[in-house]
C-alpha cells in the first residue's frame, strides 16, 4: 500500500472520529455509539484507527527515504571503487609493438 493512501485512511477515521464526537456532543439526549456497552465511544476507535494509520504512513515514508539513502550510498561508494581502480592517464604507458619504432628502423621484407 502506498504511503499516501494510508495517510488519507488516518485523515478519514479522524474526521469519522470527529463527526461521532460531534454528533454525541450535540444530541446529549439520545443515547451514543458505544463499544459493548461499555459507556466508551467508539469515535475512540475511531481515533485510534486514526493514529494506528499515522503510525503505518510514518514508518512506511521513514523506510523509503533509509532506503534511497542507502542507494545513494551504495552509488557513491561504486564510483569512488570505479575512480580508485582506474589508474591516471598518465601512467597507461602506449606500448606500441610495431616494427616502425623499434630502434632499429623497419625491417625489410
Amino acid at each position: 500500500m502506498y504511503p499516501s493512501v494510508k495517510l488519507l485512511m488516518a485523515l478519514v477515521w479522524l474526521f469519522l472520529g470527529g463527526c461521532i464526537f460531534f454528533w454525541e456532543w450535540t444530541h446529549p439526549d439520545r443515547p451514543g455509539l458505544t463499544i459493548w456497552d461499555t459507556g466508551i465511544s467508539i469515535g475512540w476507535g475511531a481515533i485510534l484507527l486514526s493514529l494506528y494509520n499515522l503510525l503505518r504512513w510514518w514508518m512506511a515514508r521513514s523506510h523509503q527515504s533509509r532506503q534511497r539513502a542507502i542507494a545513494e550510498a551504495e552509488r557513491e561508494r561504486r564510483n569512488d571503487l570505479q575512480k580508485r581502480s582506474r589508474p591516471p592517464e598518465e601512467m597507461n604507458p602506449d606500448f606500441d609493438f610495431s616494427d616502425a619504432h623499434s630502434p632499429d628502423g623497419p625491417k625489410p621484407p
